[in-house]
């Protein structure tokens, strides 16, 4: 892996990309601004005619659907990450945490992140922090037994 990517909370991507779609802020362009809005109508079609499934129905995915699929792939990530023990992953803990904090506070303040799409991503952060957490100290606890108190005899 790079090293930005170990101590870099992936979630955080999501949460700029609602913000940026959301807020328009002054030192974002406004027509890259104006684009992303667009795309976060988040039940319109990202394909016009749909995708025929072999059983004849036609399934028609959505921006949200495809957010929250993106955002398991970065869960996937981030419990990766979480199985290395070293300093830098008690960093990318630290800043996970605060990016899932982040999402709580814009999801009680903000009107464009008071939706389903941006609860379930919100969930998938905390889920990291707690998962990162547990898993980091799991691994960290068997390290050390294997290890033994006394040199292993």
């Amino acid at each position: 892996m790079s090293k930005w990517v170990e101590w870099v909370p992936l979630f955080v991507f999501p949460l700029l990309f609602f913000y940026v779609s959301g807020e328009s802020p002054d030192w974002f362009p406004a027509s890259i601004g104006d684009k992303l809005r667009v795309l976060t109508s988040y039940n319109t079609p990202i394909l016009v005619d749909g995708i025929t499934l072999p059983s004849k129905q036609v399934w028609r995915p959505t921006m949200g659907q495809l957010l929250i699929l993106i955002s398991v792939l970065i869960l996937y990530v981030e419990l990766l990450k979480s199985t290395q023990t070293s300093q830098v992953s008690i960093i990318d803990h630290t800043l996970s945490t605060f990016v899932a904090i982040g999402y709580f506070g814009f999801f009680l303040s903000k009107h464009w992140a008071a939706n389903d799409i941006f609860l379930i991503i919100m969930s998938m952060s905390f889920l990291d922090v707690i998962a990162g957490f547990t898993i980091t100290i799991t691994t960290a606890r068997r390290d050390f037994s294997l290890g033994g108190l006394f040199g292993g005899d």
